[in-house]
């Protein structure tokens, strides 16, 4: 689901405790998401793009600055959040959803 507060698009994920929370798009969140952990696993953000969405295009859209659909980031949100390396330190800057249970890491 997504609401615009203060003209800005915002979606709704669970956090913590399952709660729900509303938060704003910024596509510099899924392009700082992607950058540190491509690095951080040695692959490159538009293999992570094909894992996280099924496309190769998404962050090259993003730093073009093109955007993607209300869906498509909570879903690159939630891939992060399911797949983030257990020794790298998520953004402090960056709301993380809680774990969906469903990492869809590459087999």
């Amino acid at each position: 689901m997504q609401i615009f507060i203060d003209g800005v698009m915002n979606i709704c994920i669970s956090m913590h405790m399952s709660t729900l929370a509303y938060i704003p798009i910024d596509y510099d969140h899924l392009i700082c998401l992607s950058a540190q952990m491509a690095d951080h696993v040695d692959r490159s953000e538009a293999t992570l793009s094909t894992w996280c969405v099924g496309h190769a295009r998404l962050f090259s859209r993003l730093r073009d600055g093109k955007g993607c659909n209300a869906h498509t980031y909570r879903d690159a949100l939630e891939w992060f959040s399911d797949n983030w390396p257990e020794d790298l330190t998520w953004p402090a800057d960056v709301p993380r959803p809680d774990p969906t249970q469903k990492a869809r890491k590459p087999a």
